[in-house]
């Protein structure tokens, strides 16, 4: 069953849901990512690629790289388990990590699910603020529709980066391309502990 959202055709009265609308197709796009910033320019969230359908094209994973190049994304966090991989991602030629190295995004999987165990909530969220550490900024967050799982990694991180730097929001996108050398030492500080 397609899911499609009609557009608004040329001369035609526009309804009240703005839904409906493809006045962009940018706008489409956005809605379709659905790409909600928890720190402005470092960590964002969303549902997956494609949600909510339940076999997902590999035209429709392009268009939503394409969006995450647009709002500057460079790395990945994915919180699908293999299980809703290998459901919604199974008419793809290669697995979806595999499309985001492609798109030259770093990638870390991180599900709830360890060997069909849900992971106990503290060790999830140590996870995934390690992950969110060693990425290149800004990194985005993806479950499947974005509502839960992802929204609450990302409020335990930010909390986090706020609770160590005193407010909200003072980590700051790494520019494109090579590291400076100060934020290398940084990286090699946070991973040795020193």
């Amino acid at each position: 069953m397609s899911t499609k959202k009609p557009t608004a055709q040329k001369g035609s009265t526009p309804t009240s849901d703005r839904r409906d609308l493809a006045v962009e197709p940018i706008l489409e796009i956005v809605q379709e990512t659905g790409i909600q910033w928890a720190i402005p320019g470092v960590l964002a969230y969303s549902g997956r690629p494609g949600y909510p359908d339940y076999s997902v094209s590999t035209h429709v994973v392009e268009r939503w790289l394409e969006e995450l190049g647009r709002q500057g994304i460079r790395s990945v966090i994915n919180m699908l388990s293999e299980d809703e991989m290998d459901v919604y991602y199974r008419r793809l030629e290669a697995p979806l990590a595999q499309y985001y190295a492609d798109a030259g995004l770093e990638v870390r999987q991180i599900s709830h699910l360890d060997q069909g165990v849900v992971v106990a909530k503290p060790t999830l969220q140590a996870r995934l603020l390690s992950a969110f550490e060693s990425l290149p900024k800004p990194v985005l967050i993806h479950c499947s529709a974005g509502v839960e799982r992802s929204k609450e990694a990302a409020e335990g991180i930010s909390n986090a980066c706020r609770t160590a730097t005193g407010k909200r929001g003072s980590m700051q996108p790494q520019p494109r391309g090579r590291r400076s050398a100060k934020a290398v030492r940084e990286k090699n500080r946070v991973v040795t502990g020193q």
